[in-house]
C-alpha cells in the first residue's frame, strides 16, 4: 500500500534544502560589522528555530500517513505549529529590540543637533531679541 502523503519527498526535501541555504546565507550577513549585537543573537535564534523546523516539515508532509500512524501525524503538525510559534514570538522580540535600537539612534541625533545648534549660537552671537537689546543698553 502506498502512502497518502501531502506531498512526495522528491519535492520536498529539495525545497527544504534550498530554504535551509538561504537561511544559512542569512546567517553569514548577520555577522556583518554594523549588524547590532542584540540584532544578531535573536535573528540567530530565530533561524535556528526554523532550522529545526524544517525536518519535521518535511517529515509531515512527505513521510507520515495521518490514516496510518495517527498519532505521529498529530504530533508532527504540533511540533510544526510549536516552532512556527517560536519563530513569531522571536519575531515579536526583534520588533521591540529594533524599536529600541532606533529610539536610541534618535535620541543621540537628537543631542548631537542640539550640541550643534548650542555651538553655531554661540559663535553667531546674540540671537533673541531681548539680548540685542541689552547689547545695545551696554555702555
Amino acid at each position: 500500500m502506498i502512502l497518502a502523503v501531502h506531498m512526495p519527498a522528491a519535492v520536498t526535501i529539495p525545497l527544504a534544502l534550498i530554504v535551509a541555504g538561504w537561511i544559512m546565507w542569512y546567517w553569514q550577513r548577520l555577522g556583518r560589522r554594523e549588524v547590532p549585537d542584540t540584532r544578531r543573537r535573536i535573528r540567530r535564534a530565530s533561524i535556528i528555530v526554523m532550522l529545526v523546523s524544517l525536518p519535521i516539515l518535511v517529515r509531515g508532509l512527505s513521510f507520515l500517513d495521518h490514516d496510518t500512524d495517527h498519532s505521529q501525524y498529530i504530533i508532527t503538525w504540533l511540533l510544526v505549529l510549536f516552532t512556527l510559534g517560536l519563530v513569531v514570538v522571536t519575531a515579536g522580540i526583534d520588533l521591540v529590540n529594533t524599536l529600541r535600537i532606533e529610539r536610541k539612534a534618535d535620541r543621540q541625533r537628537v543631542a548631537k543637533a542640539v550640541t550643534a545648534f548650542g555651538k553655531a549660537a554661540k559663535t553667531a552671537g546674540a540671537t533673541t531679541p531681548d539680548e540685542r537689546s541689552e547689547k545695545g543698553n551696554q555702555p
